[in-house]
Parts: structure tokens; sequence; C-alpha cells
């Protein structure tokens, strides 16, 4: 990008024409009224695209808006309009269809704002363009319209680099046979030979009693095929229905691959993978898949985790109920972690709490019930629904009373809420009168957990703090707009409802 011009944050007012606007605290402080400055365009910022930054630190007024003139080498002149809708920082990109010699900018209303930058965004200047169009025309040339090589274009090229390949030493040949390649210049001199054609790869260390290539597939498209395979080292790969007979492992270390112990008829395999570093039984799924439901793995830096499986499963033949143990995770040297998928009850015994430690509980998914025993956890996490039959409440350390309980707000909805204390200012309206108003952004945290204002209505209300009138006058998803009949503080509550629970209300439970 190519910068048109930057002010920065408005430290000076040099080279503006301006009329009712001064600088303050480091911004335009413009006053019903207007800054104004004219650009040249040198050819190098020819560009067909431009984008306008700035900060509108206040809006006073919302008619305020930029005003771009540009003139063409002709002196014909196009007007742009761009509104200033909000405060905070915003950006806008524009197109200019003509080249243009010079470009007048214009800030017009009744407001504050600061870092107004205007620079080239997305072009090709004129001259890459027809930099561009040449290498096209002659792409066009050897190709289709839709880009493929037109190979008729290129066949002396090929047939001579086709010769050269035949012609240099004679052991390779590119024929209707496919590719051959032979160890001589001559199949008589030649002892082995390989072919890669449509029928797949063939190998030959012999030939026939007619002096013709005995040929052997050594593979297709499905696979490798191979009667003898001469190997120093086989490392990382799977024997499958092989019978090992009369043999004797003894003193051996096998490392890496995976063992499976079982038939073909059996439902149940025992697994020793050793690249996962795991032991496991496995069971075959409808879909005749072996799935593990049973896993113990792990290594010296995890401690080591098992894995217990239901045999239950669903429709993609994934078994369903997972429980795990895993010692020594990423969450400390002393910690371990209990997972669980699926509905799972926990029951402690003879009136003891279920756990006792000084962590956390983390519980994912899922819900969790217990009986009248104590989760004992320092915290508890539930990435999911969790309910009680009793109250939820926070326990505090109250200074001279000891620890005292405060209770939850329950409601029939999913409510999130956004409370503070703020105060209305002076305003000037669209026709001079004066008024005292407060717009309220919602925070762009807040807003990405609630559905917005259109779809779900939110709930605002208004306190004043002094002898003064407060009411809401407009609602839009992320501003609120409060006026009041003089300047006063006020506190105000939002609610909204809790993103994608638009229809939730009351929900039955049957346990």
């Amino acid at each position: 990008m190519a910068k048109i011009f930057t002010n920065g944050a408005g430290t000076s007012l040099s080279g503006w024409l301006s009329y009712n606007a001064t600088i303050q605290n480091n911004c335009y402080n413009i006053k019903k009224g207007y800054i104004k400055q004219v650009v040249g365009i040198t050819p190098e910022k020819q560009f067909r695209q431009y984008k306008l930054s700035y900060n509108c630190v206040q809006l006073r007024d919302r008619v305020s808006y930029f005003l771009i003139t540009t003139t063409n080498p002709f002196m014909q002149k196009d007007t742009y309009f761009i509104p200033i809708l909000f405060n905070d920082e915003q950006s806008v990109v524009f197109d200019i269809n003509d080249d243009i010699n010079s470009l007048t900018f214009q800030v017009f209303g009744d407001l504050v704002i600061k870092d107004i930058v205007l620079e080239t965004y997305e072009g090709i200047s004129e001259n890459t363009r027809e930099t561009l169009e040449e290498i096209v025309g002659e792409w066009e040339q050897i190709t289709d319209g839709l880009g493929h090589i037109l190979t008729e274009r290129l066949v002396g090229a090929i047939d001579a680099a086709v010769n050269n390949i035949i012609n240099s030493s004679n052991n390779v040949i590119i024929d209707s046979n496919g590719i051959t390649i032979r160890n001589a210049s001559t199949d008589a001199l030649s002892t082995w030979a390989m072919r890669l054609s449509s029928a797949g790869f063939m190998i030959a260390d012999g030939k026939k009693t007619d002096g013709t290539w005995n040929w052997k597939t050594a593979g297709t498209g499905k696979g490798l095929v191979a009667d003898a395979v001469t190997t120093g080292k086989l490392s990382a790969i799977d024997l499958e229905s092989v019978n090992i007979l009369s043999s004797v492992l003894s003193s051996a270390n096998i490392k890496g691959g995976r063992i499976e112990i079982g038939d073909n008829a059996s439902t149940t395999f025992t697994v020793i993978d050793g690249n996962g570093k795991t032991f496991g039984v496995y069971m075959k799924n409808s879909n005749n898949q072996l799935k593990s439901i049973l896993d113990l793995w792990g290594d010296n830096v995890d401690g080591g985790t098992i894995v217990i499986r239901s045999n239950e499963q669903d429709g993609s033949g994934n078994f369903l109920k997972v429980f795990q143990v895993a010692a020594n995770t990423d969450e400390g040297p002393q910690c371990a972690d209990i997972l669980t998928f699926g509905d799972v009850s926990w029951y402690g015994g003879s009136g003891n709490d279920l756990f006792m430690q000084f962590g956390t509980i983390y519980v994912y998914g899922g819900s969790l019930r217990t009986s009248k025993d104590v989760i004992a956890g320092r915290d508890v996490y539930a990435d999911g629904d969790m309910g009680c039959g009793g109250t939820k409440t926070a326990i505090v350390q109250t200074e001279h009373y000891g620890k005292r309980k405060l209770y939850c707000e329950e409601s029939d909805r999913l409510y999130f809420s956004t409370k503070g204390i703020v105060e209305t200012v002076e305003s000037v309206d669209g026709q001079g009168n004066i008024e005292y108003k407060y717009i309220l952004k919602l925070d762009d945290a807040f807003f990405e957990t609630i559905e917005p204002n259109d779809k779900c209505p939110y709930l605002i209300t208004a306190t004043p703090y002094g002898n003064a009138r407060v009411w809401v006058d407009k609602i839009y998803n992320k501003y609120i707009i409060f006026k009041s009949d003089s300047i006063c503080k006020f506190s105000y509550n939002l609610q909204a409802i809790r993103k994608e629970y638009a229809d939730t209300y009351l929900e039955e439970v049957e346990k």
C-alpha cells in the first residue's frame, strides 16, 4: 500500500483549511465545521481502490461525514460521500474508476476525530496491468480456453526429448507397451528388466524359452505384490494373515511395529502397538473394524493412562461410554485426570467423600450425579450442563462472621447481564436542540455471548442518581442510547438471552 496522506493524532492544523476546528488532546475537535485538504496524486499512486482509516473519539452529531472530491486530467470532478456512524476505530474501502490528478479531502460535522489515514488498498497500476496483459497473451497462444496446454504446439520439443532418451544408451524405452528399463542396450545382453504401464509395475530377472521376458507383477494401483523380498531390515510394518511355524524367538527385542493376536473368526483381539506404546483389548464393531475397549498406554513422561470403553456402538460403529484415568498430565507432576464420556454415575461409600483432594475437578460433557457424598475439590469446571437438586452458592470468608453462603439468582430463561454506572452528557441534535444522552456500546466479547436485540429483545433498566428522569431512547444490537432531562449519573442493567439458547425455557427434568 502507498500512503496518500496521514495526520497522526491531529497534533497540528498545518496544511488544513478549517472552520470551527481546533486541536484538543491530540485530536481534531470540529464543532459544526470542517477541515479541508487538497492532495496531488502522483502516477505511482494511480490505483483503483483506496482505504480510509480513522478513530472517531466522540460523535456529537450523527450528521457527520467525509467528502472526497477527485479531479481527472479532463478536469471532471467526482464526489464520494462517506458517513461517520459510530465512535471507535473504523475503516472503509472505496473505488475510484478513473485516473485522477488531485483529491480534495474534507471532514464535516460535530465530532472529535484522530488518526486519519488515506492510502491505496488493492489495485494494479496501469503499467503493471499492461505487463500482465502481455504475459496473458503469450500464455493464451499455447493454451485453450480452460487453461490446458495445447500439446500439438509442443510436438517438436516432445519428440526431440523422446528420441534423446531412446537413443542415448538404449536401456530406457518409451513405446506403446509403457516405460521399459533394462540393464543393457539390448534384450539379449540384459539380465533383468522393469516395466511401468497401465497393467501395473512388472519385473523380470529371466526370459522364457522364446527369448521374451518372464514378467512378474510387482505392484498395481491396489498395492505391492511380491513373491520374494530381499532386505536387511523391516521397520514399522504390519504382518497380516501370516503363520510362523516351528520357530523360536530367543533373546530378541521387537521394537516398533504392531502385533495383533487373534484369528479372523475372532471378535476379540489382543493388540500390542510398539509405536503407540500401548497394550489393549480390541473388539470388532458392526463394520468389522477393530475398536479398542481397553487401552494401557504411556511412557515415562505422562506416567501412563488407562482407557476403558463399553461395547455399545453408535451408527458409525464407534464405541460409546469412555472412562479414562491419566496420571501426570501437562497440568503438573502431581496431577491426575479422570475423564468420562457419556452419562456417568459416581457413588461414594460408607458416608465418605467421593474424592478427597486439593486440586481441581474438571467435568467435560455428560452429566454428573452423586449420592449424598461430597466431591471435595478446589475447583469444578464443567464443559457442558451441570445441575443440582439443592442450591448453587458461593462460599465467602468474612472478617468477623466466618464463612457465609451467597446464592445464585435463578430465572426461567438463560440471561446474561451487564451493569454499570455512567453519566449523560450534553449534546446537540440535528436540529440544533440541546439534549442530554449517553451511548452505551456493548463490549465485543460480551456481545459474542448473547443473542442480538433484533432476535431476542434486551431487557434494560435505568435508575437515576438524583432528581432527574432517565429513559431508553433507542436500542440497537451493539448500541443503546439513553437520554435524560438533565445531566445526571445513573445505573443501568442490561439482560440478554445467552447465545444459542433463545428457545430454552423451563426445561423438564425426568430424573
